[in-house]
């Protein structure tokens, strides 16, 4: 799956309101692609946290989407459900955004990776208990 690190989103929106001549749909992400399970494993070894993945098959990941967005319907919650069948749709298969056109029409090539903002958030999250903790 495609991943997007924030600065590459603030990189691309300073890119797109200085070239007023690019017009049209520009998919923003870093290059490159991660594994969803790989993503997770690495999200929750940044926070210290152990970590089991299990796969579930397809079919039942959907089943139990569709019952959890009834369920959330039925019960006229008005928060989002934790599980989607938007979501088994995007962890289910690649999803991977080709961002040719954000290189070529807004000059971005974002080389950053994932794993460093996990760790920059790992550290912001020390730092700001580190701080509450002070005071």
């Amino acid at each position: 799956m495609s991943v997007t690190h924030v600065d590459t989103v603030a990189d691309a929106v300073i890119a797109g309101l200085e070239r007023p001549d690019v017009h049209g749909p520009v998919n923003v992400a870093d290059r490159g692609f991660v594994r969803p399970c790989d993503l997770l494993a690495d999200a929750f070894a940044a926070l210290g946290l152990p970590t089991r993945i299990v796969a579930i098959p397809l079919p039942v990941a959907w089943t139990a989407a569709r019952i959890v967005e009834t369920a959330w319907s039925l019960a006229g919650r008005r928060d989002p459900p934790p599980l989607t069948a938007y979501a088994v749709s995007h962890l289910a298969g690649p999803f991977i955004l080709d961002v040719s056109r954000l290189e070529r029409s807004l000059g971005i090539r974002s080389e950053r990776h994932y794993r460093d903002a996990f760790g920059e958030l790992a550290v912001a999250g020390t730092d700001a208990l580190a701080a509450a903790q002070a005071s």
